[in-house]
């Protein structure tokens, strides 16, 4: 049982802070007054919404996006905490799909310290809301797979003194 079990949670997104290059990501989750700020690396983001991707449609779902949440988040939310590691599930008997979480530094066989519930709406929304958060970031060289900086990028590939221009991504759009 986590230490904050949430339950079925009227809301769940996806919200970086910053900006691009210098950012902060969390989970956030609303259940009745209660909400949860959830932080994570940006990597655990895209990996949850490529796992909920994944899972839904191993059982065949694929909702409309549920509604974006409505109610401002609160500045200091019931549960505030570093994640550290995330574990997914479904609830056969509610198709509910399920979050555990567990804080940065806690042991591996410590239960969860949150855990919720959310429909597949709610998770297909979550999906589009982080990897709409996931791709506002600064774009990625084609050539080393390295993040480009405003300030210019330093290339490995190329050794850093290629005078070429990265070429286009697949967009046509040079990064």
């Amino acid at each position: 049982m986590a230490t904050y079990d949430f339950g079925p949670v009227d809301a769940l997104d996806a919200e970086a802070i910053g900006v691009p290059g210098k950012r902060i990501f969390r989970i956030r989750a609303w259940k009745d007054q209660a909400t949860a700020s959830l932080w994570l690396e940006k990597q655990q983001l895209l990996a949850l919404s490529l796992a909920l991707r994944q899972v839904m449609a191993q059982v065949g779902q694929n909702p409309q996006p549920g509604p974006p949440p409505t109610r401002p988040f609160p500045d200091h939310p019931t549960v505030d905490m570093k994640l550290g590691r995330l574990a997914l599930g479904r609830d056969e008997g509610s198709d509910h799909l399920i979050l555990w979480a567990h804080e940065a530094g806690s042991s591996e066989d410590a239960p969860p310290n949150f855990s919720c519930h959310f429909n597949s709406e709610q998770a297909q929304a979550f999906c589009e809301q982080a990897e709409a958060v996931f791709a506002a970031g600064r774009p990625i060289c084609p050539l080393c797979g390295e993040p480009i900086d405003p300030d210019g990028h330093v290339c490995v590939r190329s050794n850093g003194h290629s005078q070429q221009e990265i070429p286009p991504t697949e967009s046509g759009e040079s990064p």
